[in-house]
């Protein structure tokens, strides 16, 4: 009976939305009975940290000027790679034509009007791998300008003759890798920001008659200056690409002796700052967060990740579980929890949090 029972509890708890507290008094912890455990948070504040955009699978570029959330202005880097196999006569026949292929995959701004895409070369080697979104690449001239529609899907940029001309041996023979940086990415407007999926994108090369396509390989995006929020609505938000989590600290008071059977951190969120949004203006909503364990030495450890339901993030992993578990006895040297997006989603979209994040604790009693 009392196991019909721990499973029933369980479903309960996996269905309830009601955030009113279920306090430990109600329950005489004697009876070894199992009860849910609302445990509430300080409102979240914000939490420095590094982005780390290196390498990730999206590249932004552009700049936005969001009436809401400021300006934003962002640069992509991004590398490519040769074939390792290239026909006869594309090695042994000039470049007639090349182009730059990027696959877009995300726009944040104005979602209509053209953009001006701006190419400059990079000048010297670089390294995606752990590169934060303040990392400085060194670049050389303009290489060239186009005029792309922001849902495009593929923005196809024709690179100009002389610059076919400077790099056709190199594109034909073995030094490509050595010898080619990549191009940064920007925009001369502030409409919008775009992203590009590095896997899709490449430069393709036409040699009498045959295509060969130098693949996209590392990438980064850099975040210059954000200005922040002009004027919010009441709860908090968080925007990825700012350098900020949303932390806060649990607040359970009398501590139950009891064992954790299950441990489920529930974040409301509010999805209304994607919805009502100037006309052709898209702000899109995060989608997925990553739970950070914050240590009293300021280590942090990723426990849990969730995706966005209609009303919440819920988090629940073996991890936050034996947290949590130590947390309830009194140990694990909690400082905070912080919620931010994963670093490989690499975005710069929004979600408010109308009210402050909520512990949901499964407890069994312990004998006395």
């Amino acid at each position: 009976m009392h196991r019909i029972f721990l499973a029933l509890l369980i479903v309960a708890l996996a269905a309830c939305d009601d955030p009113s507290p279920v306090g430990i008094d109600l329950v005489d912890e004697q009876s070894g009975t199992p009860y849910v455990l609302e445990v509430p948070s300080s409102q979240p504040e914000s939490s420095a940290v590094l982005e780390a955009t290196g390498n990730a699978a999206r590249a932004l570029f552009g700049t936005v000027d969001d009436p809401l959330l400021g300006r934003t202005e962002t640069r992509g880097y991004v590398d490519f790679v040769a074939p390792t196999v290239l026909t006869q006569n594309f090695e042994n026949t000039p470049i007639e034509a090349a182009s730059l292929l990027l696959l877009t995959d995300y726009v944040y701004g104005d979602s209509v009007s053209e953009i001006t895409v701006s190419l400059r070369s990079v000048d010297l080697e670089w390294s995606g791998t752990g590169a934060t979104s303040d990392t400085t690449i060194f670049v050389g001239d303009v290489v060239t300008e186009s005029l792309q529609r922001p849902q495009s899907g593929v923005f196809e940029i024709p690179l100009p003759q002389d610059w076919v001309a400077q790099w056709d041996t190199t594109m034909r023979g073995t030094t490509f890798a050595d010898a080619f940086h990549g191009f940064e990415l920007s925009t001369t407007t502030s409409s919008a920001v775009i992203g590009t999926q590095v896997l899709g994108s490449s430069i393709r090369a036409i040699a009498a008659g045959d295509t060969s396509f130098f693949s996209a390989g590392r990438s980064l995006t850099r975040v210059i200056d954000p200005t922040g929020p002009s004027a919010v609505p009441a709860g908090y938000v968080l925007q990825d690409g700012q350098g900020l989590a949303a932390a806060f600290r649990p607040q359970l008071g009398q501590r139950p002796t009891a064992v954790l059977n299950r441990g489920i951190v529930r974040i409301p969120a509010d999805t209304s700052l994607s919805v009502d949004t100037p006309h052709a203006f898209a702000r899109p909503p995060i989608e997925t967060l990553q739970l950070d364990w914050i240590s009293l030495d300021g280590t942090r450890t990723a426990i849990a990740a969730a995706v966005r339901g209609s009303t919440h993030f819920e988090f629940e992993s073996i991890q936050l579980h034996d947290s949590l578990s130590v947390f309830l006895q009194g140990g694990g040297g909690l400082d905070r929890l912080q919620v931010r997006v994963p670093d490989q989603e690499n975005t710069l979209s929004v979600i408010l949090l109308p009210t402050p994040p909520v512990l949901h604790l499964a407890v069994t009693p312990v004998q006395q």
